[in-house]
């Protein structure tokens, strides 16, 4: 090809049934959508934290009898499986013992 000949762009698809074939005097814009909004995040203890407490208050309980610790914990575990399964909050009385 002759360096002053310029080759032909590609041929451009033909457009939609009812859809306007784009003008070179609108700009190329972009959809602007709002920011997410940002949701607060409530933090609280965590499982292994309320099974602690738990643990503590029936070590407490039961006289302060050293070498119950795994059971205390183990029944601690169960007592939350349970209200988490109830549907009671594991969270109640959790910031009266802080």
């Amino acid at each position: 090809m002759h360096p002053t000949h310029r080759q032909a762009p590609p041929p451009r698809h033909a457009p939609r049934a009812g859809s306007r074939p784009p003008s070179a005097a609108e700009p190329d814009t972009t959809l602007e959508l709002p920011a997410p909004q940002e949701h607060e995040l409530i933090e609280g203890p965590s499982r292994e934290d309320l099974i602690r407490r738990r643990a503590f208050d029936l070590y407490q309980r039961n006289g302060c009898v050293d070498g119950r610790a795994l059971d205390d914990w183990l029944a601690a575990e169960a007592e939350l499986g349970r209200e988490v399964m109830e549907g009671d909050s594991p969270m109640d009385g959790a910031t009266e013992r802080e």
